[in-house]
Parts: C-alpha cells; sequence; structure tokens
C-alpha cells in the first residue's frame, strides 16, 4: 500500500467518523437535549467568533457550548448532539485577540511570542463571577441573550 493511498483511506475514515457522530445514538446515560441559542451582543453589535459554554452547578460529565456567528448566535451543542441538557446554567463567554505572527520564529508564529489577549472582562468567562444565567427547558425556545463588556 502506497503512503498516498494510506492517507487517502485515513481521511475517508475521519470524514466517515465525524458524518457518524452526528447521527450516532447517544451513549447511555446521555441526557435528553434540548435546542438552544445564545446571542451576544457588545457595544450594541453582534459579537462574532465568541466561544459560549453553559456551566452547571452539577457536577455533570457533558459539555456544552458553541460559537457565535456573524449575527452574534452560538447555536449550542452537547458534544456532536445538537442543544444542551435540560437545567439551570451560568453562561460563559470568551473572546481572545492573536498576536501576529512573529516573523523572526522559525515556525512563523511559535510559543515564544505575547500571548493572546482577551477581548473581554474577566467575569464573563468565570462561573463565579458571570452575570449571565439561563434555564434550559423542554418545550420552551430556548433563546436567549446577553451584553457583554
Amino acid at each position: 500500500m502506497t503512503r498516498h493511498t494510506l492517507v487517502a483511506l485515513i481521511s475517508i475514515a475521519l470524514i466517515w467518523s465525524f458524518v457518524g457522530c452526528s447521527k450516532s445514538k447517544q451513549p447511555d446515560g446521555f441526557p435528553p437535549v434540548y435546542p438552544c441559542e445564545i446571542t451576544i451582543t457588545m457595544n450594541g453589535t453582534p459579537l462574532v467568533g465568541a466561544n459560549v459554554s453553559l456551566s452547571s452547578s452539577l457536577e455533570s460529565p457533558w459539555f456544552s457550548g458553541g460559537v457565535t456567528d456573524d449575527k452574534g448566535v452560538a447555536k449550542i451543542n452537547t458534544y456532536s448532539f445538537v442543544g444542551a441538557p435540560e437545567g439551570e446554567y451560568k453562561v460563559l463567554v470568551s473572546k481572545y485577540e492573536l498576536p501576529p505572527p512573529r516573523e523572526d520564529s522559525p515556525n512563523g508564529g511559535g510559543g515564544d511570542g505575547p500571548a493572546a489577549k482577551s477581548l473581554l472582562q474577566q467575569k464573563f468567562r468565570s462561573a463565579e463571577t458571570t452575570p449571565h444565567s439561563c434555564t434550559v427547558a423542554k418545550g420552551s425556545p430556548n433563546k436567549f441573550e446577553f451584553t457583554v463588556e
């Protein structure tokens, strides 16, 4: 088997695994999930490319989150399943600005340059300090809007 054939087979296997994940059966113990959208604005405009995650006070092994689109809307997923489990959550929002790559670095950037800069206040990135919360419920539209600074 040539190297190109092996790379092609691995690529096809990865694509099928991602396609399969979106339609796969939920694992044992996985709670029902309900569609959830969270809109984030900053200075009156949609915040594009922000990471939004839901933090539960319960010790849940399930991660729910999404990334805002050009309208500031994050469609929340729990792993590869659309929606979030029913419950009360703190809403965490983060967005970072990456520094430009250093020209003198051998790999065009590397970890030896300045760190990414947060574009939002720390309080929005911590479950203990965020002022935002939501309740996801069965039969509810589960559409929430929040402002960050």
